[in-house]
């Protein structure tokens, strides 16, 4: 749990980096970037919560729960900021449905693919749905 726990930690600290700056979607990528770099670096930690996921969920509930909310606001809060036009934002929305598809909900999927070219695949998907 307390591997589970640092990837809600590079969230957080991901999302803070953003601060009250408009988010851009030159700062999205760039957090994206991050996101990927972080999460391919952790490919282990997130086949292990797929195959589990149930206990992951059980544990969620019992131990952070509101800190996996605290995560949410933040990212709902940077998706609300209405000094960005809404098409940017929902496609800053999908490029992170993309990451997290690619790398997390497809389980083991792209197990045989290398780290450094699904972070090549899935960021160029993020480019493109930033564009």
């Amino acid at each position: 749990m307390a591997l589970h726990l640092r990837l809600h930690e590079f969230g957080f600290s991901a999302l803070a980096q953003l601060g009250d700056q408009e988010p851009t979607s030159a700062l999205w990528a760039d957090l994206m970037d991050q996101i990927v770099d972080q999460m391919l670096a952790h490919r282990k930690i997130f086949l292990l919560h797929e195959r589990n996921q149930a206990a992951f969920e059980a544990l969620h509930r019992e131990e952070h729960d509101e800190s996996h909310e605290d995560l949410q606001a933040n990212f709902r809060r940077v998706l609300s900021d209405d000094r960005v036009p809404v098409r940017v934002r929902v496609r800053m929305a999908a490029s992170f449905g993309a990451v997290m598809g690619g790398i997390f909900m497809a389980g083991d999927a792209f197990g045989e693919v290398p780290s450094s070219e699904l972070s090549e695949i899935l960021l160029g998907a993020v480019g493109d749905l930033l564009r």
